[in-house]
């Protein structure tokens, strides 16, 4: 979380772990560090994070996080940050539709699509 932090210039918004939630719903002592769910928000963002069993983790191509940014110079210091270690499938790039557009997996697996949309004149 708080490489992404860094990533969006963000704020942890609040955080909750699986030990704060009643005991009914605790599966055991080993999970009670793990983040049930975590929030951090920037400009007028909000991003949630959850913990999952360790055998429940399957990374690949199967979700994307797709983040249109305000302006390109925002797009352009996103795409800077979480490129850093990543596999780059597309450069961040002007597209034919008067957009700039990336597509990257970063040092955490995680795959983003990353846009920003010309003003229309």
């Amino acid at each position: 979380m708080n490489f992404y932090i860094d990533v969006f210039g963000a704020t942890l918004g609040g955080i909750h772990r699986q030990g704060d939630a009643p005991a009914e719903y605790q599966k055991n002592e080993a999970t009670k560090n793990r983040i049930m769910n975590a929030l951090i928000t920037w400009d007028n963002n909000e991003m949630m994070f959850s913990d999952v069993p360790q055998d429940a983790v399957k990374f690949g191509s199967n979700n994307y996080i797709s983040l249109t940014c305000d302006t390109e110079e925002q797009v352009d210091r996103i795409y800077a940050r979480l490129s850093e270690g990543a596999k780059i499938n597309m450069e961040l790039q002007d597209t034919f539709r008067g957009s700039k557009f990336a597509s990257l997996i970063d040092k955490f697996g995680v795959a983003w699509y990353l846009g920003w949309d010309r003003p229309k004149a």
